[in-house]
């Protein structure tokens, strides 16, 4: 039975290592335009906004779409009426029909969303009534269905997140309730950094926290992470992406490949220990219709390619490239196990640059590991409670800069009264090896 079992093993094993990447030509208007950001409506229709991959730092307009499963995709312009806008995020709803986030580069008047209901050969501005100021800044839209969405930019003079709301298409936009978002301090959020899973939408933030909706986008929370920045702004060098499964449970991972999930809507936050294979910086995306099945891609010079992992992100098994495609994958657009994308560098305009994976040829029925510490109350002002089903065996309080502040032994209460208020992480090691990282404030 045992040779049986490591029979079956090793055939599951080779059937996902056997799993290609096949290139498509992403047409593109302009050669060494690359897919920075996905949109996927169904197993057939997908857009994707680009980016310049040249090295010039051009500004692109451009989008590219498919509704034929990605056998043939069709480029075009993402005609604002200012070429100086930046195209900051996208969102479809059908083959026909998207929005466009577009803005001034370093903030201000006259950004917004655009409308297409051809196929992007025209675009029309929705009217919102906002992002009309010297510090406006639009970062993401999305839409749920073809009716519901939401905008969100930068908070404004209200101490909020400029989110708009629309349940028509965006025929009228209507600016989400104070009482329905937390307030917000020196914060900020950033261009198409977001992720989705049914009615649930998250975004990430400058100071490493995600604030999150469960209702398309109607009432907001902010939840702390283990991310210290998603976008190295406020933290140079820092950066973050986000997999969400559901309302509770999702991955996030850092600039060094590191990954935390979590099971209890982003209260806490364990660390993923990769007992095998190795996974990649630049995106990661969960499979939906899935267990807990993760891709990983990455496409800089010291991450480059892709790999899966049918266990949460526990062991990672490599992705074959795309023949010919030396240039990793850079961004993943994802609807299930049958259809997932990965958009790369290419310096043709109609040579490659898209890559799809799928059917996967097998997928892991396991369970993610429940989270196995509760930390209480997060923030605290002094007494902190660490609740856990076995020993705690030590606890680590490291302070954003990654200095060792306290370490604790065999104890499950602490008392943090005489530090000084702010941000840290609680590293807390059972005694059955596992091991939970939290974001704690210390007020």
């Amino acid at each position: 039975m045992k040779k049986l079992l490591l029979t079956g093993f090793a055939l599951f094993a080779m059937m996902t290592q056997a799993q290609t990447w096949t290139t498509q030509n992403s047409n593109f208007p302009a050669a060494g335009t690359y897919p920075l950001s996905f949109s996927v409506v169904d197993a057939n229709t997908v857009w994707a906004m680009g980016a310049d991959g040249s090295g010039g730092g051009a500004n692109v307009q451009a989008y590219t779409r498919t509704s034929n499963g990605g056998t043939t995709w069709t480029g075009g312009l993402i005609n604002v009426g200012n070429t100086a806008l930046l195209i900051s995020d996208i969102s479809a709803t059908s083959a026909t029909t998207a929005y466009a986030v577009a803005t001034n580069s370093s903030g201000g008047a006259g950004g917004g969303v655009w409308k297409t209901t051809d196929g992007g050969a025209t675009w029309a501005k929705q009217t919102v009534p906002g992002f009309n100021t010297s510090t406006a800044f639009p970062n993401v839209v999305h839409f749920f269905d073809a009716n519901t969405g939401y905008l969100m930019g930068d908070p404004d003079a209200s101490g909020r997140y400029e989110i708009y709301n629309t349940t028509n298409g965006g025929a009228t936009w209507t600016r989400n309730p104070a009482a329905n978002s937390p307030a917000i301090s020196n914060e900020f959020a950033y261009t198409h950094l977001k992720a989705a899973a049914g009615n649930v939408s998250w975004f990430g933030t400058d100071l490493g926290r995600v604030m999150k909706s469960n209702d398309k986008g109607v009432t907001w929370t902010i939840s702390s992470t283990p991310i210290v920045d998603f976008g190295g702004v406020t933290t140079p060098g820092a950066s973050g992406q986000i997999a969400l499964k559901d309302a509770n449970t999702a991955w996030v991972m850092d600039q060094d490949g590191l990954i935390y999930a979590t099971t209890d809507a982003a209260a806490n936050w364990a660390v993923v220990d990769v007992t095998a294979g190795t996974s990649f910086t630049g995106d990661i995306a969960y499979v939906p219709g899935t267990a807990n099945t993760l891709i990983t891609a990455g496409a800089s010079s010291t991450s480059r390619g892709s790999a899966i992992s049918t266990d949460g992100g526990h062991t990672w098994t490599a992705l074959t490239a795309a023949a010919g495609d030396t240039d990793g994958i850079a961004n993943l657009g994802v609807f299930n196990a049958s259809a997932i994308w990965g958009g790369g560098f290419k310096d043709a305009a109609t040579g490659g640059g898209m890559n799809k994976l799928g059917p996967l040829l097998a997928t892991a029925n396991v369970n993610a590991a429940k989270n196995a510490v509760t930390v209480y109350p997060n923030p605290t002002k002094g007494q902190v409670n660490i609740q856990s089903k076995s020993t705690v065996k030590s606890i680590l309080l490291v302070d954003m800069n990654g200095r060792t502040v306290k370490t604790f032994e065999n104890i499950k209460q602490i008392d943090l009264s005489g530090l000084q208020k702010g941000v840290y992480m609680l590293n807390v090691t059972l005694s059955d090896g596992q091991k939970t990282s939290t974001k704690l404030i210390k007020e």
